[in-house]
């Protein structure tokens, strides 16, 4: 059972590291941009999740 969450674990975290690289690029239109995409990889690590758990 927690080796399945791994993946979702992985997309997460590298969902995180995004957005903080957008942070880094702030200034700019660019890392608006990749700030956002982090964001959305994170939602949709949770709605996986969200889902996995609550089943639909």
């Amino acid at each position: 059972m927690f080796f399945s969450d791994i993946p979702l674990h992985l997309v997460f975290v590298i969902g995180i590291i995004i957005v903080f690289i957008g942070i880094g690029l702030k200034d700019h239109n660019p890392g608006i941009v990749v700030m956002g995409l982090g964001l959305f990889v994170m939602i949709y690590v949770i709605i996986q999740k969200a889902i996995e758990v609550f089943g639909y």
